[in-house]
């Protein structure tokens, strides 16, 4: 199975309410990637929506870093920073069970048993403010049926369950 273009509506997460990914193209708003400070403020100044850049995730310092200075253009644009949603994308392994590493020598996020996403995944909306997720496949590859189910059957459903818990 070939994934969409990433940026169409089949390349997004919608079954997912918590993890919910809206079409930021078009009517509904805009999203964008930056990740330097002038391009930063710009983003919090007018955009509905953060992604950071190159697939840094919810535990690194770039979003540690970056997403403040969004706040405060949002801020000082008399916007509130909340309605700014961040949204990661991530990638990565699916399994039925837990692998014995989750992330690589840099820190950065490799994938997961179902539990390990659903953790680090609940983390993120909870501690790190996460407001959505587009699963990314590398480019050339194809992803397989068996990913597409964990994700969207056991893992989706799993984080939302967690987070109504809470």
């Amino acid at each position: 199975m070939t994934p969409p273009a990433i940026g169409t509506p089949a390349a997004k997460i919608t079954s997912m309410d918590v993890c919910r990914v809206a079409h930021y193209a078009g009517d509904s708003g805009t999203a964008l990637c930056r990740s330097r400070p002038k391009n930063l403020a710009a983003t919090g100044r007018r955009a509905d929506g953060w992604i950071p850049g190159h697939l840094a995730d919810w535990r690194s310092n770039q979003v540690a870093e970056s997403r403040p200075i969004v706040d405060e253009a949002a801020a000082a644009a008399g916007r509130d920073p909340a309605d700014v949603d961040t949204i990661y994308n991530v990638s990565g392994r699916i399994e039925r069970d837990p692998l014995s590493e989750t992330r690589d020598d840099e820190g950065r996020w490799i994938g997961g048993g179902v539990t390990q996403w659903v953790e680090e995944l609940t983390f993120a909306v909870l501690e790190r403010g996460a407001d959505a997720f587009i699963y990314l496949v590398p480019p050339g590859e194809s992803i397989e049926d068996k990913t597409v189910n964990l994700w969207a059957h056991e893992v989706a459903p799993a984080v939302r369950d967690a987070l109504a818990k809470r």
